[in-house]
């Protein structure tokens, strides 16, 4: 997977966890507003996905830049190790095969 598409995914997911948060705080609390059913209460108070402010949000969106480009990263260098892996099987197999005189078939 892309770089640019991991930073997509990832803010997406961190604004769902921040809905989620904020709609699971329970009133009184950090975003929590009056009382009030749930329905109402969120209605009435709205979700603050925005908190801290804008270098709240300037962090998160640094953050899921960062962990994004790290897990492009690794996914390019976990398939790279499982390359190496299959051509390491492959050429011992190649070698056993070669020693006993069978003769290999390869997809």
């Amino acid at each position: 997977m892309t770089a640019p598409r991991l930073v997509g995914l990832v803010v997406a997911v961190q604004s769902c966890l921040h809905v989620a948060f904020a709609m699971s705080t329970p009133p009184g609390h950090h975003h929590a507003g009056a009382g009030g059913s749930r329905a109402g209460d969120l209605a009435a108070r709205g979700v603050d996905l925005v908190h801290g402010g804008p270098m709240m949000l300037g962090g998160h969106l640094l953050a899921a830049v960062f962990l994004a480009c790290w897990l492009a990263r690794g996914e390019r260098l976990l398939w790279r190790a499982a390359r190496g892996a299959t051509e390491a099987t492959r050429g011992v197999y190649k070698l056993a095969a070669c020693s006993r005189n069978i003769t290999l078939r390869f997809i």
